[in-house]
C-alpha cells in the first residue's frame, strides 16, 4: 500500500510569526528515498503563501490550500496508509481519526523518529 504523509502549516510546521517550529528537510528527504507522497494542508490565506514561500523546503509533492478545513478533503486519501500530523482536534486530527489515519498532535510535540518509523515500515 502506498504511503502518505500529510503536514498542517500553522502551528505544526511554523508559529504565527512564520518562524519554523519543525523542520521538515530530513523528513522529506528520506520520504523521496522511500518513495512516501508529503502533503502540505493549510488554509489559502495570505499568511500560508507568504510562509510557503519565506520559510519552508518547497520540497512538498503536493500543497494543497482550502478555503475551509472539511473531511472530505481528506477522501481522495482514503486506500492509502496515511499519517497526518497537525495541531487541531476539530479539523486534521479529527479527519485523519475518521479515515484510521495514523495522526500526531502538534500540541503535544513531533518526534522525528515516529515520523521516520512510519515511512519505512
Amino acid at each position: 500500500m502506498d504511503k502518505l504523509i500529510i503536514f498542517d502549516l500553522k502551528n505544526t510546521l511554523v508559529n504565527p510569526l512564520g518562524e519554523s517550529i519543525f523542520d521538515t528537510t530530513r523528513i522529506i528527504e528520506v520520504a523521496r528515498e522511500n518513495n512516501v507522497k508529503v502533503v502540505l494542508y493549510s488554509m489559502n490565506e495570505v499568511w500560508s503563501y507568504k510562509t510557503l514561500f519565506s520559510y519552508l523546503p518547497l520540497g512538498f509533492n503536493e500543497i494543497r490550500l482550502v478555503g475551509k478545513k472539511q473531511s472530505s478533503d481528506f477522501t481522495q486519501y482514503q486506500d492509502l496508509n496515511a499519517m497526518v500530523i497537525g495541531d487541531s482536534d476539530d479539523e486534521e486530527l479529527s479527519f485523519a481519526r475518521m479515515n484510521n489515519f495514523v495522526y500526531i498532535d502538534a500540541k503535544k510535540g513531533i518526534s522525528t523518529d515516529k515520523v521516520l518509523d512510519f515511512i519505512r515500515s
